[in-house]
């Protein structure tokens, strides 16, 4: 999550240099979303919409690079897997 209230630069490119030394495969990403009747509503330091997005974009970007470099890892070898079904248009199988 990015523009929880409070998250300055420094918080934030923590989280970026987290996601960089972990390169893990699968990750989730949203902005905080400010919600009436909960505690962080009325929290100061609110961050702007603009900057949620701008943050979210780059940790989407972030991700990009590692799925990708994860995936040219992969390329080469030979895995066994469970198919899970056959893809017609690009005549494959999945799994």
């Amino acid at each position: 999550m990015t523009g929880f209230p409070g998250e300055d630069e420094e918080a934030f490119n923590n989280l970026v240099d987290f996601i960089k030394k972990t390169k893990l495969s699968n990750v989730g990403f949203f902005r905080y979303s400010k919600e009436e009747d909960t505690p962080a509503y009325k929290m100061e330091n609110q961050v702007l919409e603009s900057v949620k997005t701008k943050r979210l974009k780059k940790l989407y970007r972030v991700q990009k690079k590692i799925v990708r470099e994860n995936s040219n890892l992969l390329k080469g070898n030979t895995y066994k897997v469970l198919a899970e079904g056959f893809d017609y248009d690009r005549i494959m199988y999945y799994g």
